[in-house]
């Protein structure tokens, strides 16, 4: 185990998405929900900045992905450090610490979710079908050459590169980075990933049942037992649909502030940028999605088009 590929991987995903969500003057009151749901900012920031940097013709590095994670929340502890402490001191604080029960059982189901795949991928010493083969090609070659693109327009090398979206073997590639033992990375990160989409998800299913913790509790618990759930195991749609609940969970809020609909771009455009067809079939779930408040509110939803436009843009 790489547990310094694990401490890195935790500062890129937080770093970034306390960044986006600072910068955005994003306030969440649930102390746990702000830590979780900036980690899947964080991811989805990333998968941006993985498509964004090499079109600059920087490298695709660890180091520039830490500077950059770590830029901002260097910046705003040095300068709120004052304020910062007497918050730490403060009952309130406290008191904003204690789980709920909810929020117990929620870990619980994250831990036994994260436990299964763990155990499902270290019970065989190899990869198991030509899927997770070829992105293990593809992570090799973003982690040496440090660029999601191909040597040449000519060349068709790899599966999962050129035209496809990059994002899942660039985050991949990253971690190999640090992490020399590929196989180790690819299984644990994907188990890693899998499992943190059932925490982004319950935090969704309380946005859509009016913050009802116990439905969305119930939610979740159906979703981690499902046996069709990501059960083919190590390839883009383990990231794509953890992917996917964040950018509900964002979709949800548009209409309050104009700051909510950046995120949402950022985390919904992030989608687009790791998998293709589950890309397609997001589009459908966000058309209805607007279809239903359009005619529940019997005006067309202008705020969820922009944020979808944006998006794409």
């Amino acid at each position: 185990m790489d547990v310094t590929t694990i401490f890195l991987f935790f500062i890129y995903a937080f770093g970034l998405g306390f960044t986006l969500t600072s910068i955005l003057k994003i306030k969440t009151k649930d102390f746990y929900e702000k830590i979780i749901m900036d980690i899947g900012f964080g991811l989805a920031l990333l998968a941006v900045l993985i498509a964004l940097i090499p079109l600059l013709r920087i490298p695709l590095d660890w180091k520039i992905i830490l500077i950059l994670s770590l830029a901002y929340p260097l910046y705003y502890l040095g300068r709120n450090f004052r304020h910062i402490t007497q918050t730490l001191k403060s009952k309130e604080f406290h008191l904003r610490l204690k789980p709920t029960l909810s929020f117990f059982l929620l870990i619980l189901i994250f831990g036994f979710t994260f436990f299964m795949y763990h155990q499902g991928a270290f019970s065989y010493p190899y990869l198991e079908n030509d899927d997770p083969w070829d992105h293990a090609i593809t992570i090799k070659y973003i982690a040496i050459e440090k660029t999601i693109y191909e040597p040449s327009v000519d060349s068709y090398l790899f599966n999962y590169l050129d035209a496809r979206p990059p994002a899942y073997d660039g985050t991949m590639a990253i971690l190999h980075q640090t992490s020399p033992n590929l196989m180790w990375t690819m299984k644990f990160f994907n188990v890693l990933i899998i499992s943190l989409g059932i925490l982004f998800f319950f935090y969704f299913a309380r946005r859509l049942f009016g913050g009802s913790s116990n439905k969305a509790l119930l939610a979740t618990f159906f979703l981690a037992m499902s046996p069709t759930y990501l059960t083919h195991f190590i390839w883009s749609h383990a990231l794509v649909m953890t992917l996917i609940f964040v950018g509900l969970y964002s979709f949800l809020k548009i209409n309050e502030k104009w700051n909510l609909r950046i995120l949402a771009m950022v985390a919904i455009s992030s989608v687009f940028l790791t998998q293709e067809t589950e890309s397609m079939k997001y589009i459908i779930i966000l058309g209805l999605f607007l279809l239903a408040t359009s005619i529940v509110r019997r005006k067309a939803d202008w705020s969820g088009l922009i944020t979808i436009a944006g998006s794409g843009i």
